[in-house]
């Protein structure tokens, strides 16, 4: 078809809309474009550094031992980890293998566990050890228990560290430890079996608003070709030997898809960090000046309180991107204006994803940049705003549903046809499109401006209610920590507007009440105006880590 040149093209030099993607695993293509990086830093993790030639090493001894422990191509083994060396090893070994690697989240509850182990019939379970408990609870059906890998954060420290860590930390009472399963693979030849791009590689999970969990299927195509387009609107010819910090986990889309794969695929190290800590993080960025940051605002939010963050400039910065959430304006400008004071060549940049098309897919280019959109479709993605629920596409500027095709769009849902129907879809103009389930509008340049999930928009008399909106206005008073906007049944008006608010810790909350509400009447629109304001504490979370809005729409207390 036909492209409409965007942002991108008119304004990098580079060529673009590629006819194709590689048709290969994820593993070919790293081995393939990291050829001449064997000395170049792959990982680091704790102040151990390796190479991209250790790294491979490492993936060829764990892909040994997955043969040794019967794993074979089209097998499907769930790794429980956070962001360790080990897991990435695990990952890439079995991606060459053509196994699939189904992605859990360690918060999940043992009874989660047990049915995605068992939907996927995953015959091995790679987990940290302090998550083997969960495993252990569960009574598993007979003949379905799972061998358990178990890794260990000392395998993977240097020396000094690892000797102090071992002192406190208690060997696994069951299951295989990391070292004993790589010795199984001793005499077993590397196999290389990893199959074609479309081949599913990865299961990921994805709540969204309502918590309920669907597995994600992604192909090696997916993520090579995201690999490709990062690359691409990066604005930077050579990144090889740059440095990213991987805050975002390895279960999550963007930071397995972007901060990992896509990073070193560049050449770019990626430093792994399993436990956020914001003095830790801040640390890192300036002892190994960081070029790349991904992070949601809340990481922002606590990074910039750390006290490095007024001793030392940040000039080394290159690229630096919000992701997860909606970035509030406050945090836009409190971080551009450190980053101009720093001298550094960047301002934050906003951007829109889904883990349905592997991580991000839109982002405001780092040269023209528009504030309070998501900016544009990144090279071969493409997009339209339709009606909602149909593919009716609206006229530049109206609200409606998002919808995403290119080469980073899921093969489906695991085992949920009615879902994958739903979600994906192919228009009048035979190209497969993914429904987001989010409201956006497009203005004249292609840019995008996220307006709400459109299972939290809301009627009240007769008029759409857009919660993100109203939001945005109540995080401008000061003293407003975070604010969620929900509809409460009500009768005549069918719901109302109810405000619910976590405060500063010192703020007076009857002054910052009254704030909140004659800022209500001097920025929104009569029918969008609410008279209840409940403070909280904290807001309900999801399975996914996201505030559960539904949760808020049933809640009946005020603390």
């Amino acid at each position: 078809m036909q492209r409409e040149q965007t942002v991108w093209y008119e304004h990098q030099t580079k060529a673009l809309w590629r006819p194709d993607y590689p048709e290969s695993s994820m593993y070919d293509y790293l081995k393939e474009v990291s050829s001449e990086w064997n000395r170049l830093g792959a990982l680091s993790f704790e102040g151990k550094s390796v190479s991209f030639e250790e790294m491979f090493r490492r993936i060829d001894a764990c892909n040994r031992a997955f043969q040794a422990i019967g794993v074979k191509k089209g097998d499907c083994v769930t790794i429980i980890s956070p962001n360790l060396p080990q897991a990435v090893y695990a990952f890439y070994a079995l991606n060459a293998l053509g196994a699939i690697a189904n992605m859990l989240h360690p918060a999940l509850s043992p009874a989660e566990i047990e049915r995605a182990v068992l939907n996927t019939n995953s015959r091995v379970v790679l987990t940290l050890d302090m998550f083997l408990n969960k495993l252990e609870e569960i009574a598993w059906p007979e003949g379905a228990k799972p061998l358990a890998v178990v890794i260990r954060i000392s395998d993977a420290l240097p020396p000094v560290k690892k000797a102090l860590y071992r002192l406190k930390e208690k060997k696994p009472g069951s299951g295989l430890v990391w070292n004993d399963f790589l010795a199984k693979g001793a005499g077993y030849p590397f196999l290389n079996t990893g199959g074609a791009g479309d081949d599913v590689a990865v299961i990921m999970y994805s709540g969204g608003t309502t918590g309920e969990s669907k597995g994600i299927l992604l192909t090696n195509r997916n993520f090579n070709a995201l690999a490709i387009q990062s690359y691409d609107t990066m604005g930077i010819d050579d990144v090889s030997g740059m440095k990213v910090l991987n805050i975002l986990p390895i279960f999550h889309g963007t930071g397995l898809g972007i901060c990992i794969h896509s990073m070193i695929c560049n050449g770019i190290q990626s430093f792994l960090i399993p436990l956020f800590n914001a003095e830790k993080c801040a640390k890192l960025i300036f002892k190994q000046k960081i070029e790349f940051l991904f992070g949601v605002p809340a990481f922002y939010d606590a990074i910039l309180r750390c006290p490095e963050f007024d001793k030392y400039d940040c000039s080394f910065l290159r690229v630096i991107g919000s992701c997860g959430d909606v970035l509030p304006d406050k945090t836009r400008q409190k971080i551009n204006a450190y980053l101009e004071k720093s001298g550094a060549p960047c301002t934050i940049t906003n951007g829109y994803g889904m883990t349905e098309c592997t991580a991000g897919c839109c982002y405001e280019p780092f040269f023209l940049k528009k504030p309070g959109t998501s900016g544009i479709m990144v090279p071969d993605m493409l997009c339209k705003i339709v009606e909602p629920g149909t593919g009716n596409e609206l006229p530049r500027g109206e609200v409606g549903e998002l919808c995403i095709a290119g080469p980073t769009l899921m093969k489906g849902y695991f085992g949920d046809e009615d879902a994958t129907g739903k979600a994906l879809r192919r228009h009048d103009d035979g190209i497969l499109w993914l429904h987001s389930g989010d409201a956006f509008s497009v203005d004249e340049d292609g840019y995008l401006t996220f307006r709400q999930r459109l299972d939290r928009m809301f009627i009240v008399a007769g008029f759409n209610i857009y919660p993100s909106e109203i939001e945005k206005v109540v995080c401008d008073v000061p003293g407003v920590k975070q604010c969620c906007v929900v509809g409460k049944q009500a009768p005549v008006v069918g719901r109302k507007i109810v405000c619910f608010v976590i405060a500063d810790e010192n703020a007076d909350r009857d002054a910052l009440k009254e704030q909140i509400l004659q800022a209500a009447r001097k920025e929104l629109p009569e029918y969008a105006r609410f008279h209840t304001v409940i403070f909280k504490n904290e807001f309900p979370k999801t399975k996914m880590n996201k505030v559960d809005y539904h949760a808020l729409e049933r809640s009946t207390d005020n603390d």
